[in-house]
């Protein structure tokens, strides 16, 4: 696979994604993502994604309890900060679903922004 000409997204390089649909298909099935959510692979040369339709999950977040539709406390502290999905980081998604863990491990109900 060729390498981008020039930078993209400020870095030099990006690693060319490696998974495959037999792959995708198996973390739909794996994670019970409901057929009505539109899953496909990046292409090499794509930006992450299209801001109007798209957002981009980085797998690893299901590993940690995405869930897709979401938890009624996911959608809740989205709607409190105010931020569309793609604009977070797969570190912050770790983190949310953590805090969100805790907090059912412990009985306080759902986590709030506030």
């Amino acid at each position: 696979m060729a390498r981008p000409k020039g930078p993209v997204f400020n870095v030099d390089f990006l690693e060319p994604n490696t998974l495959t649909e037999a792959e995708l298909a198996k973390i739909r099935v794996e994670y019970h993502i409901p057929d009505l959510v539109v899953m496909r692979l990046q292409g090499p040369l794509e930006s992450l994604s299209d801001p109007e339709e798209e957002v981009v999950f980085s797998t690893n977040v299901f590993k940690h309890g995405l869930q897709l539709p979401w938890r009624h406390s996911v959608q809740m502290i989205l709607a409190q900060i105010g931020y569309a999905p793609r604009q977070f980081s797969p570190n912050f998604w770790i983190t949310l679903l953590g805090t969100i863990t805790e907090f059912d491990i412990t009985g306080e109900g759902e986590p709030s922004y506030e």
